[in-house]
């Protein structure tokens, strides 16, 4: 797994503003899928798809971008407590070390019954996992 990723495409650069200026061209007449995907910067099948939703009374789609294979373990919810718990012991001069904080993760996702990929022989949650984890987290440290 790559740890540091550099995008090298420009997929996903339109933003939501402009796939909802396309959608309302399109379905206001005043373009068609080709004229407004370029010229919003959408590509034509992902606009077609938007068209589609909102002709069908699906409007409250949330427009979402979603890339890359790897998505989180846990909730930002579940983060967030897991955060908390690590500053507490921090407070009270305990703080954790790596491996009590990758085994810490392991027991949260079996006890919340969260599908994982972790190594169960061992019961601790992969160095990735434990990178990822301080880099959306910086304000965490650890013994």
């Amino acid at each position: 797994m790559v740890r540091i990723y550099k995008k090298t495409t420009n997929q996903h650069a339109w933003s939501s503003e402009a796939i909802k200026k396309a959608v309302q061209k399109v379905v206001s007449g005043e373009m068609g899928y080709k004229k407004a995907s370029k010229a919003h910067g959408v590509p034509q099948t992902t606009l077609e798809r938007y068209v589609h939703h909102h002709r069908n009374n699906l409007r409250n789609i949330k427009i979402t971008k979603k890339l890359g294979h790897y998505k989180t373990i846990f909730s930002q919810e579940q983060e967030e407590e897991l955060v908390q718990y690590i500053k507490t012991m921090e407070a009270k001069f305990h703080g954790l070390t790596s491996l009590e904080l990758r085994r810490l993760a392991y027991e949260i996702a079996e006890k919340n019954k969260i599908a994982h990929k972790f190594n169960a022989d061992k019961s601790v949650v992969g160095v990735d996992w434990l990178k990822g984890f301080l880099r959306r987290h910086p304000d965490i440290t650890y013994r």
